[in-house]
């Protein structure tokens, strides 16, 4: 099985490995810490990476650049809110077989949006800071 992208542009490819690894590092972080903001230097570390990445291809435009890095950091959040998405279905599962009533509340609806275009700005200012 072979993966192609379009003008076989290795950046692209670089993107997906280095989200791949934030995704494992956001996992294993969400996984053994109990504090939130402990995140943050995670998605730092990913941006940084992911400039420097872009800095070896500066003569690409500010879309291909964009597409790089927003790459990187869809591929990371979709690892961690999979393992998120996981767990509490793990124990919405164990509540239901120990008889439990299921708790109420969720995720609010404007939550995706705020991440989405966090993402978004993110992306667009790594890829700008590379000229």
């Amino acid at each position: 099985m072979t993966i192609s992208f379009p003008d076989s542009n290795p950046l692209y490819v670089r993107a997906l490995v280095l989200g791949l690894f934030g995704g494992v590092s956001l996992v294993l972080t969400h996984t053994y810490s109990r504090r939130g903001p402990i995140m943050y230097p995670v998605y730092a570390a990913i941006l940084f990476a992911s400039t420097l990445m872009m800095a070896q291809y500066s003569e690409f435009s500010f879309g291909t650049r964009f597409a790089g890095v927003l790459l990187s950091l869809v591929v990371a959040t979709a690892c961690s809110l999979a393992q998120v998405l996981y767990g509490a279905s793990k124990r919405r599962h164990a509540r239901a077989q120990a008889g439990k009533p299921p708790l109420p509340g969720g995720a609010p609806w404007w939550g995706m949006p705020i991440v989405v275009g966090s993402l978004v700005a993110a992306s667009a200012g790594a890829a700008a800071l590379v000229r």
